[in-house]
């Protein structure tokens, strides 16, 4: 992450670009990203991108390769969230299906397969989660002004799920499902029976 954040500011500094202060770089997993790292992100205006799932699938070699510390630390959520960044959440398909209520889960939750309980400072909230998937994600694309809410005079883009993210216990978020999707206003998916 020190690289990237070094080599992009760089760039940035010697670049003759009159919009180069409106650039939205993004640093796709920050995996094992420290807090100065996201606070320096916040400082060049670099939005972190997370691989939450890493948590559940890999939570725990993540623990036996880096050490609890470290390892524990993984996909923190909690340090992107306190340093004011509008980061995203995604599942790195094809490497994962892409599911990103589980990556939801993932970064509300922090635990792993085995039931290791990740760092719990690096957790956020299911409103924080439910953000980093749908406003943060339109904002990382430049689409805020058309996509991310539901506003008069933007796209209807949006899922029907059977519950509220919000209102759930946080470790059902995974098993709420998608009724329908709908892009721009026009159905592409509806379960079978609604």
């Amino acid at each position: 992450a020190d690289q990237l954040l070094r080599v992009y500011e760089a760039a940035r500094d010697a670049s003759d670009n009159p919009d180069k202060m409106a650039l939205r770089p993004v640093m796709i997993h920050a995996q094992t990203a420290r807090a100065d790292q996201y606070g320096k992100m916040a400082e060049i205006g670099m939005i972190p991108s997370i691989f939450s799932s890493h948590i559940w699938y890999w939570g725990d070699a993540h623990l036996r390769n880096l050490g609890p510390a470290r390892g524990g630390r993984v996909s923190a959520c909690g340090d992107a969230a306190r340093a004011g960044l509008p980061f995203t959440l995604h599942t790195d398909t094809p490497v994962l299906r892409p599911n990103l209520l589980e990556a939801a889960w993932c970064a509300v939750n922090r635990v792993t397969k085995a039931g290791a309980q990740l760092d719990e400072d690096q957790k956020v909230t299911p409103y924080q989660a439910m953000r980093a998937i749908t406003f943060n994600g339109a904002y990382q694309y430049g689409e805020e002004a058309d996509k991310g809410t539901l506003e008069a005079g933007k796209l209807a883009d949006l899922v029907v799920l059977d519950r509220n993210p919000l209102a759930v216990d946080p470790h059902e978020i995974r098993d709420i499902q998608v009724l329908a999707t709908i892009k721009e206003g026009e159905t592409l998916y509806e379960r079978d029976g609604q």
